[in-house]
């Protein structure tokens, strides 16, 4: 059960006084296995089919229900650590999320996903860490002001590589630690229209 907030129902413009609240049944199975002592293997089933989920008219941009939706998907996750000073660890998720009255995905879902990293710590409480993400293609909906029409458009899927180290120093009273996000600078988008972050320290 999600009602909607004060802003979804009344917002200038965009707000709808006629919103019904969300109503959702989900379900969540998981299944882990260890593979001796360094290897850990889990599968995890989930799904979601909600009521009047609360989203926005592609063309008014008012606040509206959708009158029923499904999400549902899988996740696979291994971790490893193949020594005491390295530790591995790798995933992927795939879901379908999609409106049952148009059978179109919705937006903004990706239907891909995976992530790997690799942790070392060469000496005691000093860390580096290096991980990579991967997401697929997803859609979104654009306004064209000139026309007064909403198409639904395709935002391409991308690949970040992050970094960061830390250490403890004077017996774990301070840590120092520096991050690195998207190091290869990539050029990507969560949302259409809107560039996100390159580079960041």
């Amino acid at each position: 059960f999600n009602a909607p907030s004060l802003y979804q129902l009344y917002a200038p413009t965009y707000g709808n006084k006629d919103l019904r609240p969300e109503k959702s049944r989900t379900y969540d199975y998981c299944m882990e296995v260890p593979f001796g002592k360094m290897i850990i293997a889990s599968v995890r089933y989930f799904s979601a089919r909600t009521k009047d989920m609360i989203n926005t008219d592609p063309t008014t941009y008012v606040y509206t229900n959708l009158s029923k939706t499904h999400s549902g998907g899988y996740q696979s996750l291994i971790s490893a650590k193949p020594t005491e000073s390295v530790s591995l660890s790798a995933q992927y998720t795939y879901t379908v999320a999609e409106d049952d009255t148009t059978h179109k995905q919705l937006i903004r879902q990706p239907k891909h996903s995976a992530s790997a990293g690799i942790t070392f710590e060469p000496v005691k409480k000093t860390i580096l860490h290096l991980d990579g993400q991967y997401v697929s293609k997803k859609y979104d909906t654009f306004y064209d002001p000139s026309t007064w029409q909403a198409s639904r458009v395709t935002i391409r899927g991308y690949c970040l590589l992050n970094a960061y180290a830390s250490t403890e120093i004077m017996d774990g009273f301070l840590t120092l630690y520096a991050k690195v996000n998207n190091i290869t600078n990539t050029k990507y988008t969560m949302v259409y229209g809107y560039q996100s972050e390159g580079t960041t320290y």
